[in-house]
């Protein structure tokens, strides 16, 4: 590791052997409870080719994906080019590995910014066992390997913030790539972003920030460029326009989309729900001609769910996109209502959306257990109604994971304040780019995921919570090192 330019863990302490002991017990007792790797959505999910096309013709179809950034469908595909069992045991392994990553990433990334080693195993262990964590790391979908991602990136950069050495922040921007490239809520913007906060904050290492970047930028945008040039869509993700026309359009009352569609407002494409299958639109939009591969031209993958990936869908997202945006610009004080409760689902807890893992009933006591004491959501049963506005507000926050409402903006101002921290607060002072990335991530998914997305904005949490996770680490620690110091003083006084 401290070839690349990255530290290695520290020895092997009590409280790191704990917290790998207690991950492998965890596991093994939910295990007994009937908490297994679920890999059924390889055949249904939007977000997955043909699994015939992903085990036998993998690289030719990754190259013609247009729907979704590649490494997702690539995990799928090695794991299906297995011989069964072996190509569950390897995604199992896979994820498990990923879960013993998290956990000691956190630990030690707390402990590099100062954090007391048992208060980090605290919280590192409350989100170990948490049922959002057991049912992701239970589940082949992004979102697991988003948040393992987002937690190495943050790890490297604490490892690289002191000097930025060459190695270790090439290191760094090559992880951070791979976001783009396995979840299109990190566009190629956001890896601007980062590259642009290294910059704003570190302005004399800029050659090197700029040298270290390039090439994996270049591998982001190569991606982007080959779907410009084969799919006229400069872009990560065909689907855009799909989830924000879900998020505006089809949030329109039904008769008001109906007469915006009579009066020429929003286009015949509205008359249709977003991902509806292929048959649905050719009334509607000039069919492509078939390419000759049948991930472009199939309409069904394996005969049965619709293959979102089929060629006409650019088309079909670019007209909803315009329906969406005209919605925006006719409705807009509408629109930010409409974001208002997107908010309000991104508070619901992360385990509660619509696309449900099968895993639920291994773990159902423990969930209402954790939702009630550790994420404060007294009152779950109202949970919909808080959602749809039709709680007071004392009652609506109840319902929702109160803990996550009041911590997500308090550590967000506390990190705000701990970037400018001048004498005094030395350490603070010297993590101050580790924690404007991370304040950046959080802001970045709280705001793009609720604006652009409608249904699963919780699912979209997932990914920032441990970073919230570490600001809220650093208060604690803070916050006790003051009461310590005081009852100190008081005790030298007497």
């Amino acid at each position: 590791m401290s070839r690349l330019g990255v530290k290695p863990f520290a020895k092997v302490s009590p409280p790191f052997a704990l917290l790998v002991c207690g991950f492998l017990l965890s596991r093994l007792w939910f295990w007994i409870q009937g908490l297994t790797f679920n890999d059924s959505c390889l055949y249904w999910f939007y977000q997955y080719l043909d699994v015939d096309l992903l085990e036998n013709d993998l690289f030719a179809s990754l190259w013609r994906l247009h729907a979704q950034p590649p490494l997702l469908n690539l995990l799928a595909g090695i794991g299906l080019k297995m011989t069964l069992p072996l190509g569950w045991w390897f995604w199992r392994i896979v994820y498990w590995g990923m879960g013993l990553a998290q956990t000691l990433l956190l630990f030690d990334t707390m402990k590099r910014l100062g954090v007391h080693a048992w208060l980090a195993v605290a919280l590192v262990g409350a989100y170990m066992i948490s049922p959002g964590v057991l049912l992701f790391e239970n589940w082949l979908f992004y979102p697991y390997p988003a948040a393992t991602l987002l937690i190495l990136s943050t790890w490297l950069l604490v490892n690289s913030s002191e000097n930025l050495p060459t190695r270790g922040l090439f290191v760094f921007f090559l992880v951070c790539s791979c976001l783009p490239l396995l979840r299109s809520l990190f566009h190629l913007v956001w890896l601007l972003g980062v590259i642009a906060i290294l910059w704003f904050l570190r302005p004399k290492a800029w050659k090197r920030i700029l040298l270290t970047a390039a090439l994996p930028l270049l591998l982001v945008t190569g991606w982007y460029a080959k779907n410009l040039i084969l799919f006229d869509t400069f872009s990560g993700s065909s689907w855009m326009g799909m989830n924000f026309a879900r998020a505006t359009v089809f949030r329109l009352p039904d008769q008001q989309r109906e007469e915006w569609i009579k009066e020429g407002v929003l286009s015949k494409i509205s008359s249709v729900g977003p991902f509806s299958p292929v048959e649905r639109y050719m009334s509607l939009i000039a069919m492509p001609d078939a390419t000759g591969f049948t991930c472009l031209d199939e309409t069904r993958r394996g005969g049965s769910s619709p293959n979102y990936n089929h060629l006409s869908y650019i088309e079909v997202s670019k007209e909803y996109e315009r329906d969406a945006w005209t919605v925006v610009r006719r409705k807009p004080l509408w629109w930010l209502g409409k974001i208002a409760q997107n908010l309000l689902i991104f508070f619901r807890p992360v385990q509660e959306f619509g696309l449900r893992s099968g895993n639920q009933s291994s773990i159902e006591g423990w969930e209402s257990v954790y939702d009630r004491w550790v994420n404060g959501q007294i009152r779950p049963s109202d949970i919909n109604k808080a959602v749809d506005g039709r709680l007071p507000a004392v009652s609506m926050w109840l319902a929702l994971c109160y803990l996550w409402v009041l911590i997500y903006p308090m550590s967000l101002a506390l990190g705000f304040c701990w970037i400018g921290t001048g004498r005094g607060r030395e350490r603070l002072a010297k993590n101050a780019l580790v924690i404007a990335f991370i304040i950046f991530n959080i802001v970045y998914l709280m705001l793009i995921g609720n604006i652009f997305e409608y249904g699963e904005n919780n699912r979209f949490r997932f990914m920032s919570d441990p970073l919230v996770l570490i600001l809220s680490s650093i208060a604690l620690n803070n916050g006790f090192s003051r009461v310590k110091n005081r009852i100190g003083k008081n005790e030298s006084k007497g």
